[in-house]
């Protein structure tokens, strides 16, 4: 092949990539209403009560009411294909309120997973808790 031909055809070959990175990320972009029901393995008192929140996917960041509400700011996710699952993965971080890893995959217009909250006591020991989520574009 001649240089420009294979200049043309990776140049295309970086565009496709692009657009569809863009595309997969295009797909999760949205709020969604979900309902957050608690492991029944939590035993920290205020860590087993269900509770709707709204998951905000926009301009490659991600947020939620309820955390926002706590001064979790929003953070960039990242969005995993994989055996035509499309997830959705955010860790949201406060120095006062600890850590929240969202792992979601997205099923069109619907949303499910799962949210681990931990931090530090002021024991100094471990605090943690693990939670579903269900949900649905808004």
């Amino acid at each position: 092949m001649k240089p420009l031909t294979l200049f043309c055809l990776g140049a295309l070959l970086c565009v496709s990539a692009l657009s569809y990175a863009q595309d997969q990320k295009g797909v999760a972009e949205g709020e969604y209403a979900v309902e957050v029901k608690p492991s029944p393995n939590n035993k920290l008192r205020g860590t087993n009560q269900a509770y709707k929140d709204v998951i905000t996917l926009k301009d490659g960041k991600f947020s939620t009411m309820v955390n926002t509400k706590y001064g979790f700011d929003p953070v960039a996710y990242e969005v995993k294909t994989d055996g035509g699952k499309t997830v959705v993965v955010a860790e949201l971080k406060d120095e006062k309120h600890g850590s929240n890893k969202y792992e979601l995959e997205v099923k069109g217009a619907a949303l499910e997973g799962t949210m681990k909250w931990g931090k530090m006591g002021e024991d100094g020991k471990p605090k943690a808790a693990e939670y579903t989520l269900t949900g649905a574009k808004k």
